[in-house]
């Protein structure tokens, strides 16, 4: 994983940044920006030295070394390269160019490239012309020169400005070249949210399976066993099938959680209950991939599509409060089995 600046980001000519199709649209509001723009401020006020917004991830493309195509932080990216552009454009006169050639650009949305290049040129664009008005790209840029028209002005754009460009910093890390990309994709993307830490954690141990050999299913086993295990809101069993009679055979769940042993502890009024995990990774159950053509699919008849889509019924459950997330917990194994003494618990 590299670590660039916003300036290294957005002016490296050697890397074309390119946005996949099956990506959605630029979707940031007001809110979004502003909140990138506010906890930039909120950085320089701190004097911090260096400021972290989240992580790219990018695989290169198989025909075109010289070209990455975006996994997951295009919202972002795209965000960061309109912000020096309203900034540039808006105070040219106190602040030099910085970016006159793109390096990102949209797989298969031709006006949102038109519209980052006539924004590059600095050209206006008439927001009455109906053809621009559903623009994604054109509203958050006019968001963003609001934003800063409203929180930072001309008095401290340019401390700002050298701030964002040199002290911003991403995350950048490149999947191999022969990744699976819609596997990926879903992985970072199943509940329309940005990645969390812990979940950047989670995509390097699926790289690091990756290029080590391992099938996909072995990946996916993992991710499964890596999600059950983040929900501390919920029991992790709950995350595996289990039997629906008891005439049944063992399902997942079964034979994964497989009890061993049991005893009733009278002075507790409570059972104590044993459990064997080992060799518990090939009762793992996973989705197969089913790939077909799209005509395959259209093809099949309704019945088909109904019998594949019948799923378990998914038991209810009391939800309960944890005095720890996630993230805390894995500073504390981090801390256990750290030697160095360098971890630390602080904000």
């Amino acid at each position: 994983m590299k670590i660039k600046t916003i300036k290294e980001l957005l002016t490296e000519t050697e890397i074309k940044y390119v946005i996949p199709f099956y990506q959605r649209n630029f979707a940031w509001t007001y809110d979004e920006i502003e909140q990138l723009i506010v906890d930039i401020l909120d950085s320089i006020e701190d004097k911090k030295n260096e400021y972290y917004i989240g992580t790219l991830v990018l695989c290169p493309n198989e025909e075109n070394k010289n070209e990455c195509d975006i996994i997951d932080g295009q919202q972002r990216f795209t965000a960061v390269l309109l912000l020096c552009l309203a900034i540039q454009n808006k105070y040219e006169k106190i602040i030099p160019k910085q970016i006159d050639k793109l390096n990102l650009s949209f797989k298969a949305r031709k006006k949102s490239n038109e519209t980052l290049k006539y924004l590059l040129s600095n050209i206006i664009i008439d927001a009455s012309d109906k053809s621009v008005q559903n623009n994604e790209i054109l509203i958050g840029y006019k968001h963003t020169i609001d934003i800063l028209n409203d929180r930072i002005g001309k008095e401290l754009i340019i401390e700002f400005f050298n701030t964002f460009f040199n002290k911003v910093k991403l995350f950048i890390d490149v999947m191999p070249i022969k990744t699976d990309k819609n596997l990926y994709f879903e992985r970072f993307n199943s509940r329309g949210e940005q990645l969390e830490a812990h979940e950047i954690i989670k995509a390097e141990f699926m790289q690091k399976l990756t290029n080590d050999g391992c099938e996909i299913k072995t990946v996916q086993k993992f991710a499964k066993i890596w999600d059950a295990c983040s929900q501390f809101e919920t029991p992790c069993i709950k995350f595996f099938k289990k039997k629906i009679k008891g005439s049944d055979q063992d399902n997942e769940r079964e034979r994964v959680f497989d009890c061993k042993w049991f005893e009733y502890e009278p002075g507790k009024n409570s059972w104590q209950y044993g459990y064997n995990f080992k060799n518990i990774f090939q009762y793992i159950m996973v989705n197969n991939e089913n790939k077909q053509s799209l005509l395959e699919a259209l093809e099949k008849k309704e019945n088909d599509l109904d019998k594949e889509n019948v799923v378990e019924e998914i038991d209810s459950v009391d939800k309960y409060r944890c005095i720890i997330n996630f993230n805390t917990f894995l500073y504390y194994v981090l801390y256990i089995t750290d030697n160095t003494n360098e971890v630390q618990f602080d904000d």
